[in-house]
């Protein structure tokens, strides 16, 4: 599939010795009532290798918070501020919104003089060491391309002895979720911010980045999970799971309201996604040697099919109409 749309390129061979003193990353993290998870969000980040020449930029902005989402990024904040390697920032905003905190952090990135790398980084994520320059140097060597991301992959919870049989069809359906991964700028992603221009009020900054670096610009990357990859926890019980699919379906069909043509973009990248998860996946042995048994398989086609049928009615009723959209709790 990947081959059979030039837009989307499978990046791999990424060479870090781009990253010089010339370049400073700019990592942004909208982050709404996160107490619970920016912390170890920034953690990680100063965790990252970086070349020792490169300036690394966190900043964070908590955006229409209840919590003490503020409190707990500063001190994180302050433990790996390093004067002249790492600079840090926290913003406080009451406008809620994953485009609008981006919007905000956006306009406080330096122009001009050393060359400016800029990375969304959602504040339920962390990425795979490394991850971080290999994303950096991607978007140094791929100028041309409007965004890249690296694939997202989900925490094996579910192998936990307390694991429930809702946790591990979310991951079952992580794994089904993989064969499109290639339309989806998720999770950790470096962006032009000057082909995107200013983010719109959409609950979806990704599925927006996606269009706009096929429309406008020479399409986007996604790293070779080979290379680099980031982590997210998957739903604990059947009913966040249910929720959080029903979350992502009323999203898309929020962009596709907004954008019609999103649709054919996404529908030429994607391929015929349906018949390869039955033949890839249902009828033949897992990827990467998991073990899922048949009845595992059904329960997350079934969990898949039912939250579609489900959402196109919660669309009628209930439609985003903004950037504001709940917490799936169990999943933090």
């Amino acid at each position: 599939m990947r081959g059979q749309c030039s837009e989307v390129k499978v990046l791999s061979g990424v060479d870090t010795a781009v990253l010089t003193r010339k370049v400073e990353i700019n990592v942004l993290i909208p982050a709404h009532n996160s107490e619970r998870r920016v912390g170890g969000v920034i953690a990680n980040l100063g965790r990252q290798w970086l070349p020792g020449e490169v300036l690394l930029r966190v900043m964070v902005c908590a955006n229409a918070c209840g919590d003490n989402t503020a409190v707990e990024a500063q001190r994180a904040l302050n433990r790996i501020k390093k004067p002249g390697k790492v600079e840090t920032e926290l913003i406080e905003t009451s406008e809620a919104g994953q485009p609008q905190a981006l919007n905000t952090m956006v306009a406080r990135v330096p122009t001009g003089g050393r060359k400016q790398v800029v990375i969304e980084l959602q504040d339920d994520s962390f990425p795979g060491m490394g991850a971080l320059a290999v994303l950096a140097a991607a978007a140094c060597l791929h100028p041309e391309l409007g965004a890249i991301g690296v694939v997202p992959r989900a925490i094996p919870t579910y192998r936990s002895k307390n694991a429930g049989w809702g946790e591990k069809v979310a991951f079952v359906i992580s794994k089904l979720d993989y064969y499109s991964r290639e339309v989806l700028i998720d999770r950790l992603c470096a962006f032009d911010p000057e082909v995107m221009g200013e983010f719109p009020d959409l609950a979806s900054v990704d599925l927006f980045m996606v269009q706009e670096a096929m429309k406008l610009a020479g399409g986007y990357g996604i790293i070779d999970p080979c290379e680099a990859v980031v982590f997210n926890r998957v739903p604990e019980t059947l009913l966040d799971l249910v929720r959080q699919r029903l979350m992502y379906l009323g999203i898309t069909k929020q962009m596709i309201r907004a954008y019609p043509d999103y649709r054919e973009l996404v529908g030429q990248v994607r391929g015929p996604r349906v018949k390869r998860v039955f033949k890839d996946f249902l009828f033949s042995d897992c990827p990467e040697g998991l073990d899922f048994g048949m009845g595992d398989r059904i329960g997350a086609l079934v969990v898949m099919v039912g939250t579609r049928i489900m959402a196109g009615f919660y669309d009628k009723l209930f439609p985003y109409r903004s950037s504001k959209r709940g917490r799936i709790n169990s999943a933090i």
